[in-house]
C-alpha cells in the first residue's frame, strides 16, 4: 500500500498536481487515518445530509431511517467473504441508492 501510495504521489506531483485527497475515512478507523496522517495528510469533517422528497425515507442509510439500519449493514457487511461483496453489491445497489 505505501508504494501503491508512494507512485500515486510521484505521478501526480509530476503531472503539476499540488493536491492529493487520500479520500474519506469514518471516524472510527482509526489505524486507517493513522496511516493516512503518517503521509502528512490534513483532516476535514464532512457533513452528509440526504433530503429525499417523501417524508418517510426508506433509503438505509438516510436521515430518516433508524441507525440501527445502518449498524446492521455494516456489520453484516463486514464478517461476509470479500469475494461475495461484489455479487451483493449488484443485487443491493438498487434498493439503496
Amino acid at each position: 500500500m505505501h508504494l501503491l501510495f508512494w507512485n500515486a504521489i510521484q505521478e501526480a506531483k509530476s503531472s503539476g498536481m499540488r493536491f492529493l485527497d487520500f479520500g474519506r475515512t469514518d471516524a472510527d478507523q482509526q489505524g486507517l487515518i493513522a496511516f493516512k496522517n503518517r503521509w502528512g495528510a490534513t483532516q476535514s469533517v464532512l457533513t452528509y445530509s440526504r433530503y429525499g422528497t417523501a417524508e418517510k425515507s426508506t433509503h438505509i442509510f438516510d436521515l430518516y431511517s433508524s441507525k440501527w439500519k445502518s449498524r446492521a449493514a455494516k456489520y453484516a457487511l463486514k464478517h461476509v467473504s470479500p469475494l461475495f461483496l461484489p455479487m451483493i453489491g449488484q443485487i443491493l445497489y438498487k434498493h439503496i441508492a
